[in-house]
């Protein structure tokens, strides 16, 4: 009799804890979520090809994601478009700049292309998977909020 007790018992505690880390598993969250409304700090790794969007690292935020370009490894890159003309990296390109991200539009909707007169064929970072469209840009801190 004792015997089926400590049987039944244990097989309680089984499922008990197994409902309970179910429960707790952590829900998939969109990463362009994550960044919506905050100020985010980046670094310019390279642009994409022909257009006005550029490969980010983000130093003030993470995706969980790792990427590879010209066999170093980056985590927390992003394809960021929009990009406005007038900002000055200057010719310190790992310098730090700062935007925010509008998630009102998808990346193909912002994305300026570029004509191409000669055939680029260099390495890009992959894998990257969070593509967004910029908002506002400051190479000198956190731009304002409109």
């Amino acid at each position: 009799m004792q015997h089926n007790f400590h049987n039944t018992l244990l097989v309680s505690l089984i499922m008990f804890f197994s409902i309970l880390v179910a429960g707790c598993e952590k829900e998939d969250v969109d990463p362009i979520t994550s960044l919506k409304g905050k100020c985010l700090q980046g670094r310019l790794i390279t642009s994409y090809r022909c257009t006005s969007a550029i490969y980010v690292q983000l130093l003030n935020a993470k995706t969980g994601t790792t990427s590879t370009y010209e066999g170093k490894e980056y985590k927390n890159v992003i394809l960021l478009s929009n990009l406005p003309k007038s900002l000055d990296f200057g010719a310190d390109y790992s310098k730090p700049f700062y935007f925010t991200i509008d998630t009102t539009k998808d990346f193909n909707s912002c994305t300026e292309f570029y004509h191409c007169t000669m055939i680029i064929d260099r390495e890009e970072p992959s894998p990257v998977s969070i593509k967004v469209c910029g908002k506002t840009f400051s190479t000198s801190g956190c731009p304002k909020a409109e």
